[in-house]
Formats: structure tokens, sequence, C-alpha cells
């Protein structure tokens, strides 16, 4: 009894939890666009909304700096989430597409303090005088046993002035 009970707790010890299941929170057709060559390489930032899955209300925006630039350039991919949503999110990714050089997702580093803002680094690799268009889909995703709950945006009701008639 005591070897089962052993082993029992050894085996519970040594299981890794399970990855919560994540689901979308924005829409699936939340991209913008990045010129990579010298077309364009004047263009200091390329912004774009996110919306909701539905496309029914804005949750955020997300930009790239700088927005067209030579092959070799360190580029800057921010997501500004609406504050009211931060709290739900769990990860922000962008999935790349690269045209010939394929496609790869990076996951992007939540603020440690303006945790509605996300950022990742990135380079666009190439051969010298390569020209191009990759395609960033952003991602934000939210645990699936808080999908649907409803947002409290009550906060702002009870300030004084702010909902005086």
């Amino acid at each position: 009894m005591n070897r089962w009970l052993g082993l029992a707790l050894l085996t519970a010890a040594c299981t890794t939890p399970q990855e919560e299941e994540l689901v979308r929170f924005n829409s699936d057709d939340d991209a913008l666009v990045l010129q990579v060559g010298d077309v364009g390489a004047d263009e200091p930032e390329v912004r774009v909304p996110l919306m909701s899955t539905t496309g029914a209300a804005q949750v955020g925006e997300a930009w790239i700096t700088p927005g067209a630039s030579p092959v070799g350039t360190e580029h800057v991919f921010t997501v500004q989430l609406d504050r009211r949503y931060a709290s739900r999110i769990e990860k922000v990714d962008v999935e790349v597409d690269s045209a010939d050089r394929g496609v790869r997702t990076f996951d992007l580093t939540q603020d440690s303090a303006a945790t509605e803002i996300w950022v990742a680094e990135l380079t666009s690799y190439g051969v010298p005088g390569e020209e191009r268009t990759d395609e960033f889909f952003i991602r934000v995703w939210e645990s699936a046993s808080t999908a649907g709950d409803p947002v409290d945006d009550t906060a702002f009701e009870n300030i004084p002035g702010m909902m005086d008639e």
C-alpha cells in the first residue's frame, strides 16, 4: 500500500500542469503590411486598429516602426490594448508571412507596468537589394475559461463631473 501511495505521489509531482487553452480575442483580419527594400523607405510607421472577433468594437491598436525599410533594419512591433481588456489577455503574437521566405510566429513581451502594451523587436532579413512585402497577422489570445465574460467598465460611472448632465 505504501509503495503505491509513494508511486502515485511521485507521478503527481513529476507531471507538469497542462497549458490552459487559449482562444482568439481579436479579429482574424487584423493585419498590417511592411515594405522591405528601398521602396517606401521613408515611411516612419504603419498602424492598424485591432478589432474584436466580430469586428463590432476596437480593442486596441498595433504598429511597426519604421514602417518600411531596407533589409537589415531593426523594427519595433507594438500592440497596445484598450485598458478595459488588458487583464484578460494571456498572450500576444504576430505571424509574419514573408512570401518566399516563409511564415514565422513571434511572441510579444508584455510590459511589466503598462500591462496593456506588448512589444517585440524584429529584424528584416534578406539579401542586399531584395524587395518584398511582409504581412503581419496580429493575434491576441485570452483564456478559454474567461472568453465571453462581460467587461467591467463601470469604474467610470461614479466619478464626479464625468457623468453629470
